[in-house]
């Protein structure tokens, strides 16, 4: 058994989600997928989550993210249409917006981008969603209950051939949802990994293995093909 985890840029348009499910489809043995929120299209786009970071400070400032939340909005429309996925994109982003102003909590705000991305995936594939924060839980000191969770994704997760989960977000000991930080969907897909007892975690990105340096910033560098665990 597989658990997949697949980053931003990955599931940033209708092309490159293709490309994911085209990945996930041609081995049977990936079962469990944890996504990202969408990520850059381009050089000069603005992350999903930086934009969510946005629509928190008008929530806490006007009250309502309807504007900042627009972008959002459209930019998913978009993939849903080309992706022809079944989903009423009018009513599941007004219940989210609506969400998002009732809560007015930065950690909820963030956490919406990888939820999307997880209801589109699972649609795309036909796989189960199982939301995160049915299995994540966090301690009173805000760290990860690990055992509890380690149960809970087991408990979840046993009977589902496969599923689509969100990364980065799990719940408090109040209820409420709270985040990893930045960088958190590839702690969810160990914390899967671990809890199905997978044979392999697969972690994907869109550049191939570990680089010596920025490929934005320097041609060609070159690939490091061992690194120790300290490392």
């Amino acid at each position: 058994m597989k658990v997949c985890k697949f980053g931003g840029t990955s599931m940033a348009t209708p092309q490159s989600i293709r490309q994911v499910a085209d990945i996930i489809k041609s081995d049977k043995e990936r079962r469990f997928i944890i996504v990202s929120a969408a990520g850059k299209r381009f050089k000069e786009d603005i992350k999903v989550t930086d934009i969510l970071y946005g629509c928190f400070y008008a929530v806490r400032d006007t009250g309502t993210c309807a504007k900042a939340f627009a972008p959002i909005k459209e930019r998913y429309a978009e993939i849903v249409k080309e992706l022809n996925v079944d989903l009423d994109v009018q009513d599941f982003f007004d219940s989210i917006e609506q969400e998002i102003d009732k809560e007015c909590s930065l950690d909820f705000t963030l956490s919406r981008g990888e939820y999307i991305s997880a209801v589109i995936m699972s649609k795309v594939l036909g796989y189960n969603f199982v939301d995160s924060a049915d299995m994540i839980r966090f301690a009173s000191n805000g760290n990860l209950n690990a055992e509890y969770t380690n149960d809970m994704v087991s408990i979840e997760l046993e009977n589902l051939e496969n599923a689509v989960i969100p990364g980065f977000y799990g719940k408090d000991v109040y209820g409420k949802i709270k985040t990893f930080s930045r960088g958190g969907s590839d702690i969810t897909g160990s914390i899967i990994a671990r809890g199905v007892k997978a044979d392999v975690y697969e972690n994907w990105t869109d550049v191939s293995g570990f680089l010596a340096c920025d490929p934005r910033i320097v041609n060609n560098p070159v690939s490091i093909s061992q690194l120790t665990y300290a490392e």
